[in-house]
């Protein structure tokens, strides 16, 4: 035990560190200079706003990667309230990069009653587990960093010991992990169950994954879209930044929206959207459904499948345009009429998966094949399930096949 504390303090880690980022960490990190403190009483809050004070820019920590603006505002170190971006006036182009109330609300986080601001440990708690029966139902009591930092030294060593490293599981783990590899090593884990399928596959034909990459159009070019339509998104209710000012914009503009989405959600609602109700995970049944009807409908007089774009920026859509060494055989056009499985992935067989009208399937591909200027959008939500590593490359594939890539609207 002894052993893993000296190489844990060899890291210059702190014990809060160790133990994982409490309440406390994240309010000092993230409302740097303005103290830990707040106003008691509503009285005292009343005292401080007579007082002059100062704005202070600080952090938005809720991980959905919109990076909105936050700021606080602080007298004799107690942040009174908080606002987002006022910086300039709001415009369709050039617009306010507005926080929403989560993001507002951290004042109420840093400092609610419920915050931990120290360790601690079930009651009933021994090394090994104590009495099992007794979670959830167990008092809490605190404890020391001191012991904090001991009972998880001995619970590790305890672990490896018995079960090996391999007994050890750690995800991001960050400088923990450091110490844990100074331990012995640990299992980790690959990938994300954030934004699924999209974090790995993308990038390996020719796209980015959305997150630290885009591939897309910016958000302003949606009022160049004459159609939208969006799978498994709710962005009324939840998303990074602000989409559904965008959204509204283009919808000003004229553009029409329909919504793929297991429900009838807020954003359905807002943007007065086509909604279809899906099941859940059978996206990709859906679009080959889509894709089926473009292929045995296209037609020089009736041109639903941009082939220029295909044949010229892809590989593997039909046996033609294989790369070289793969088989054939193995093509997608193929694969979506059935020639060797005897399996059409019509919009009827879809239609059995998924449960959307085949006629509405059809609808929607002559739709999107007919239209100009459409803008596809996904969000990760319909790559989070068992194999779904093949929805990226299906959803990219239809939007090829549809030529709505590397072109405005």
């Amino acid at each position: 035990m002894a052993n893993l504390i000296e190489k844990a303090k060899s890291l210059t880690m702190s014990r809060r560190r160790f133990l994982g980022v409490t309440a406390a960490t994240a309010a000092a990190a993230t409302l740097p200079g303005c103290g830990l403190s707040q106003a008691g009483s509503s009285t005292a809050t009343a005292d401080l706003e007579e007082k002059e004070g100062k704005w202070v820019p600080v952090a938005c920590w809720h991980n959905c990667g919109g990076r909105c603006s936050n700021k606080a505002y602080v007298v004799d170190g107690v942040v009174v309230r908080q606002k987002t971006d006022d910086t300039h006036p709001d415009s369709p182009d050039f617009p306010q990069q507005r926080g929403c109330n989560r993001g507002r609300s951290q004042r109420m986080q840093v400092f609610g009653a419920d915050r931990l601001k120290y360790p601690m440990k079930r009651k009933n708690w021994e090394p090994g587990g104590g009495k099992k029966e007794l979670r959830g139902q167990d008092e809490w009591v605190r404890i020391s960093w001191e012991e904090a930092y001991e009972l998880i030294a001995n619970e590790i060593n305890r672990i490896t010991e018995k079960y090996s490293n391999r007994a050890i599981f750690a995800s991001n783990a960050g400088d923990f992990g450091r110490l844990l590899s100074l331990a012995g090593g640990y299992i980790g884990s690959w990938g994300t169950s954030s934004w699924g399928s999209w974090r790995w596959g993308p990038e390996k034909f020719g796209m980015a994954e959305g997150f630290f990459e885009q591939s897309i159009n910016d958000r302003m070019d949606l009022r160049n879209s004459q159609l939208i339509v969006i799978v498994g998104g709710n962005a009324a209710w939840s998303a990074a930044g602000n989409p559904t000012y965008h959204y509204l914009q283009a919808k000003k503009a004229g553009a029409e929206f329909v919504v793929i989405d297991p429900i009838y959600s807020d954003t359905v609602e807002v943007l007065d959207a086509e909604w279809i109700p899906i099941y859940p995970t059978t996206d990709h049944a859906m679009f080959l459904g889509m894709a089926h009807t473009l292929l045995v409908e296209d037609d020089p007089a009736n041109p639903l499948i941009d082939w220029d774009f295909l044949h010229k920026y892809t590989v593997g859509f039909d046996e033609d345009h294989m790369p070289e060494g793969a088989d054939p055989k193995e093509n997608f056009k193929d694969y979506v009429l059935g020639t060797y499985d005897n399996v059409p992935k019509s919009a009827e067989w879809a239609s059995e998966l998924c449960g959307v009208p085949a006629d509405t399937i059809k609808e929607l591909a002559r739709r999107i094949g007919k239209t100009e200027r459409v803008a596809l959008l996904t969000a990760w939500g319909p790559a989070r399930t068992h194999n779904s590593d093949s929805w990226p490359h299906m959803f990219m594939t239809f939007g090829a096949m549809t030529g709505n890539i590397g072109k405005s609207g």
